[in-house]
């Protein structure tokens, strides 16, 4: 596995786990919001990317919840542009063959 693939999985899996833990506590309305250190996650680079995407939203200072909506969003997005990667990889080999 390449190194971008390597970092890529290793991204996608701290995103899940922020996912999973926001979801088990039940934080995933503005009411239900809990700080990071209630669901033992700290804030990483990752974290502050599903803040920045609009996954995580901050009510109080240091409380969060998960935005159900906006995460199913940004999955679909990211799976149509692992997609688009895919076309575009294949139309790549085809074109290659071909022009042998």
């Amino acid at each position: 596995m390449s190194t971008a693939a390597t970092f890529a999985a290793i991204v996608a899996g701290k995103q899940a786990q922020y996912l999973r833990r926001f979801q088990e506590a039940g934080a995933t309305e503005q009411a239900r919001a809990v700080a990071l250190e209630e669901i033992h996650c700290d804030r990483s680079a990752v974290f502050q990317a599903l803040v920045d995407s609009g996954v995580m939203i901050e009510v109080t200072s240091g409380k969060y919840y998960l935005d159900l909506k906006a995460a199913e969003s940004s999955e679909a997005r990211r799976r149509m542009v692992t997609l688009g990667i895919i076309i575009v990889a294949i139309i790549i080999v085809l074109v290659t063959l071909w022009v042998r």
